[in-house]
């Protein structure tokens, strides 16, 4: 993984760049920005969660290293500070979604599955990756035509179809931190019958007792149209903004 770091506010700037030999391809790799480090998931042999000396890179100092942890059962997407109010965690935080009736995400409840990455670039034997928070939410179906099937989507003129993405989360899992709350808000894409995507979209809360689901939807009018691969955020007056591809066999793909 190779990193380039801005060394003034101007991204015309200078850089301090980095690379970094991982331990397999680390395929669909997502970067999220945190005080401690940046944290970092990809797709191995399982599913890997990895920080990165933040605090070096930032200096320039080429002795920065990485701590992994790899072994889940689906994507995780690392959690992306916005605001001015630092994050009461020092580790950062990943999710996932899992679904109660595909065979690779071990049974339970469909759920959302929160992670903390606490690192020692010191000592990294001290280092910590631990669940902090098992979620369920409303009931929803795993892919939309099939694992890993990447002719999906349909779209007019042509019998091809579009990759779905919906094995995963989607980008992002941002993170804001209020007067007595800290949200996170995420999506990804569900089936919402006779294989059309719809997006479900969440937001948990912490207020002082660990993250709790404070409220979900899923974003899918009954219209005809496949609405997937979402980009979430919320800005400093809670407000969510949901943005996301459209396609249909009448509809070219488009975003809305």
């Amino acid at each position: 993984l190779c990193f380039a770091i801005s060394q003034t506010p101007d991204p015309a700037g200078a850089y301090f760049t980095y690379a970094f030999a991982m331990p397999s391809f680390p395929d669909y790799f997502k970067v999220g920005v945190w005080p401690t480090g940046y944290y970092v998931s990809t797709n191995e042999a399982t599913y890997a969660a990895y920080a990165f000396d933040r605090t070096k890179m930032l200096a320039g100092d080429q002795s920065a290293s990485v701590i992994g942890f790899p072994g889940e059962t689906n994507f995780m997407l690392p959690a992306d500070v916005d605001g001015s109010l630092a994050p009461s965690p020092q580790g950062g935080l990943f999710y996932t979604f899992k679904d109660d009736s595909f065979v690779g995400h071990g049974g339970g409840v469909d759920r959302i599955e929160v992670f903390q990455l606490t690192p020692d670039f010191v000592t990294p034997g001290n280092s910590t990756f631990t669940t902090v928070a098992t979620i369920p939410i409303s009931s929803f179906t795993y892919t939309i035509c099939g694992f890993f099937n990447f002719d999906c989507i349909p779209q007019p003129g042509t019998a091809s179809g579009l990759d779905a993405l919906s094995e995963w989360p989607m980008q992002r899992f941002a993170y804001r931190r209020f007067a007595g709350h800290e949200s996170l808000v995420g999506n990804f894409t569900v089936n919402e019958g006779a294989g059309r995507a719809g997006i479900r979209w969440f937001e948990l809360r912490d207020t002082g007792s660990g993250y709790s689901l404070f409220q979900e939807g899923t974003w899918a009018p009954d219209d005809g149209l496949n609405r997937w691969m979402g980009s979430i955020a919320m800005d400093g007056d809670g407000n969510i903004a949901l943005g996301y591809s459209v396609s249909s066999s009448t509809v070219f793909p488009g975003i809305r």
